[in-house]
């Protein structure tokens, strides 16, 4: 490649892996898979970089897709080799600061209720399958309509609509039965 590309890669991967990251962590909700996973779509992505730069202008999306793609590969891979995929719960809470991930202080207290937040979502998303929690990812933690997930995900529209509906109302059932009754309002 040419040192104009490679400089180009260089700068999109600083620009660009703070979200990449938390994509993946969601993806996976395990700090080592995620930094894995981005390293391998990176990768990926780098082999056709002077392509990519010249179709898709910023190259976030195909790298998005590349890193769908790659879980989703690794995930069947799991499941040929008999471990069960999704199984796999974070060891300790992490979040992104300056890019990187670090481990939750439990002495702070400004970014405590964030760090709960964020436990209690990747909590949440590992009870969906992987393509729920794909479709939900994207849809929501990503704001791509249902068509890009749609296509990002190689299915049609309708069977995004049907995934995130499912999703949602596993979320829902959840909540609801894993909430205090005095949080939902409840006596005592």
């Amino acid at each position: 490649m040419g040192r104009a590309t490679d400089e180009s890669f260089v700068r999109f991967v600083d620009e660009r892996s703070p979200e990449l990251m938390r994509l993946a962590l969601h993806l996976t909700r395990h700090q080592d898979e995620a930094k894995d996973l981005v390293q391998t779509s990176l990768e990926r992505a780098y082999r056709k970089w002077s392509k990519v730069e010249l179709e898709a202008g910023d190259g976030f999306g195909y790298v998005r897709q590349i890193m769908v793609n790659a879980h989703t590969d690794s995930l069947r891979g799991r499941q040929r080799w008999g471990r069960k995929a999704g199984m796999r719960d974070l060891d300790h809470e992490v979040v992104m600061s300056d890019g990187e991930l670090q481990p939750v202080q439990s002495d702070r207290r400004g970014p405590e209720t964030l760090a709960i937040q964020r436990a209690t979502l990747r909590k949440n998303l590992a009870l969906l399958t992987a393509r729920e929690r794909a479709a939900v990812v994207l849809r929501f933690g990503e704001d791509l309509p249902e068509a890009e997930v749609a296509r990002q995900m190689g299915v049609s529209v309708g069977t995004v609509k049907s995934t995130v509906s499912r999703a949602l109302a596993k979320l829902q059932v959840h909540a609801a039965t894993s909430t205090p009754a005095v949080a939902r309002g409840g006596g005592q």
